[in-house]
């Protein structure tokens, strides 16, 4: 019997209409220090951390692509370049962006998508992993539809969602 692999993504994500880490059109300048945040944000994230212990190292291959790595069209797109956890280029990159070690960086909101243990570790992964390169962050639980509403409001400043396909085959993720 063989396994099979679901491909599925688990996806950090960024409000991108909020003033701290998002892009506005009205504002160009500001974007170029907010895009430097949000990779300092990528650069800081524990994706082994996360993948040892909500993964147990077992049940999920890491995604180094915005595809599956199930899908065999993954093999074909290069690796993210913001997707590794280098702090020092973090820390860095936070300094450019005008917040060296965190200084004048309004603390972020990690909006959960439930209140269970899991979930909560999740939150804590994350908040310990900014507060390492000096951001300062919290994890709000939420109920399902809470976070749901919260999203679609665009009042989810952090937040991460995950997507099991339901068609196997990389132009559903393009869509």
């Amino acid at each position: 019997t063989q396994a099979i692999i679901m491909p599925d993504l688990t996806m950090f994500s960024f409000q991108m209409n909020d003033v701290v880490v998002g892009s506005l059109p009205e504002d160009p300048k500001g974007n170029a220090r907010r895009k430097k945040l949000r990779r300092a944000i990528a650069l800081a994230f524990p994706y082994e951390r996360w993948h040892r212990i909500l993964r147990n190292n077992l049940w999920a291959v890491p995604a180094k692509t915005f595809l599956p790595p199930s899908l065999p069209s993954a093999q074909y797109i290069p690796d993210c370049t913001w997707r590794k956890t280098d702090l020092a280029l973090a820390k860095t990159l936070l300094a450019e962006a005008g917040f060296p070690e965190g200084m004048g960086l309004p603390t972020l909101t990690f909006e959960l998508a439930g209140a269970d243990s899991l979930t909560r570790t999740q939150g804590n992964l994350v908040v310990n992993a900014l507060q390492d390169i000096g951001i300062q962050c919290i994890a709000v639980p939420n109920t399902w539809s809470a976070f749901q509403e919260k999203a679609r409001q665009g009042k989810a400043q952090l937040f991460s969602r995950g997507w099991t396909l339901d068609w196997a085959d990389a132009s559903n993720v393009l869509f």
